[in-house]
């Protein structure tokens, strides 16, 4: 294995300290917008899964695991968990009963774009000292980051 050079090990130490703080956002889902009173806390991969639903539309139990890189059994348990906070609801498939569909609550709609707003603030201000280029060129870093990340 090769030494990495000293940028390479700083940038890795940045995206591992990035991963750790999306984590660490659990802490932030008691106050979010996507809990009714009375409700039970949001693990992280639910709110993470209901964000992917408002951005992606109706969606099978396979396309939920498929964007998270998680299994059906773990799509199935998230999912419950939307359904007991009132977020989602599950469809039968009208050509192939084994196929089921996921789409948020019409209620829901609003609250999931406050919860992705709010994350959308914080990139914003990260980003906000940065020209046009600079912006691309985070970018452009994360789709290869996680395309590397993401080969088998």
């Amino acid at each position: 294995m090769r030494a990495l050079d000293p940028e390479t090990l700083e940038t890795t130490r940045l995206v591992l300290e990035l991963v750790h703080a999306g984590y660490s956002l659990r802490g932030i889902t008691d106050h979010s917008p996507l809990l009714a009173e009375g409700r039970p806390r949001l693990s992280q991969p639910a709110v993470t899964a209901a964000i992917n639903l408002y951005l992606a539309g109706e969606q099978s139990m396979g396309e939920i695991a498929a964007s998270v890189g998680r299994s059906n059994a773990w799509a199935s348990r998230v999912v419950d968990e939307l359904i007991d906070a009132g977020l989602v609801e599950r469809l039968a498939d009208s050509e192939d009963r084994r196929v089921i569909h996921v789409r948020l609550v019409p209620d829901a709609v609003r609250k999931v774009e406050q919860a992705y707003n709010i994350r959308g603030e914080w990139v914003a201000r990260a980003l906000a000292g940065l020209d046009p280029a600079g912006r691309a060129a985070v970018r452009t870093f994360l789709a290869r980051a996680i395309a590397e990340l993401s080969e088998p």
